[in-house]
């Protein structure tokens, strides 16, 4: 399990795809723990919506890193707008309509 803790988030995602062993070992929660902690809160998020899904750092990494790649693809994509031509400060509806 040392040498798992060497690994980035991304990498022992993909390290568990290898076989059952390595996908206990990375499951382990001493692992998401420090990245969780490294990145976000101390405490895993409670995952309401997923009732059934355990209270994990490995669950809540995961929900926590999803949300944050979106929040900045949604950022990237408002940039994109503001630097349209045609924006003038409208909003996005009345730019999808100027778009088609």
């Amino acid at each position: 399990m040392h040498i798992f803790s060497f690994l980035s988030p991304k990498e022992l995602v993909n390290a568990q795809q290898v076989c059952k062993r390595w996908k206990r070992i990375g499951d382990e929660e001493t692992l998401w723990k420090r990245h969780h902690q490294q990145h976000f809160k101390d405490e895993p998020l409670h995952i309401s919506f997923y009732p059934r899904v355990v209270r994990s750092f490995r669950n809540s990494y995961l929900v926590y890193s999803r949300s944050e790649s979106i929040r900045r693809e949604v950022k990237l994509e408002d940039a994109a707008l503001r630097a349209h031509p045609d924006y003038n400060g409208r909003d996005f509806s009345e730019l999808l309509v100027l778009m088609n």
